[in-house]
């Protein structure tokens, strides 16, 4: 934008944007007993793909989620994922505040898949990852995203532990980056 990051008389930045942590919003899914049964669906339907993959001659017949993908029932059998381990997705959008207004806001989210397809795009089944204030479109996205992968980062080297209610045991997750997602016009 050819400003200065900071402020000419304050000295503090223009403007900043906010990241959100995963790892404490996954610690918070899987401690409620309620969430925590909805996140064994990414398992079972895995376990249930690969039955039906060794029934059928290695094929599905039909792809009805991101899970039937080949990727990542590759990735499954090269034991990238684990039981534990919970795959999440990043998508990030414009957003329009204001009524006859351009995009003046950035919102990055994850979605986790671990749950059905019919919850995990609903309001409380969708986590923020972060926002990036406008009115200017960001020119560098990735220094935005920077801190949130950084910390995806750490999780998934050193682990995350969580309290598993369904479980009822500290299990280790290491959360799992399946794709990004960014919404653009045609």
């Amino acid at each position: 934008c050819g400003q200065d990051c900071l402020d000419d008389k304050t000295r503090k930045p223009r403007q900043q944007f906010n990241t959100i942590p995963l790892g404490p919003q996954l610690q918070a899914l899987k401690r409620d007993l309620q969430s925590a049964k909805s996140m064994k669906y990414r398992q079972l339907c895995t376990d249930e793909l690969q039955h039906i993959l060794q029934e059928n001659n290695g094929e599905l017949g039909s792809y009805d989620d991101i899970l039937s993908g080949n990727e990542y029932l590759q990735a499954v059998a090269r034991g990238h994922i684990q039981p534990n381990d919970i795959v999440v997705t990043l998508s990030f959008d414009g957003a329009q505040l204001f009524e006859k207004k351009p995009s003046d806001c950035w919102i990055g989210i994850w979605i986790i898949l671990e749950l059905a397809p019919e919850g995990r795009y609903k309001m409380l089944s969708v986590l923020p990852a972060f926002t990036i204030p406008g009115p200017s479109k960001p020119q560098n996205m990735d220094s935005f995203m920077f801190p949130t992968f950084l910390h995806l980062a750490a999780l998934q080297k050193d682990g995350l532990p969580i309290w598993d209610a369904c479980d009822e045991a500290v299990i280790t997750c290491f959360p799992f980056f399946a794709l990004v997602l960014q919404m653009a016009l045609a």
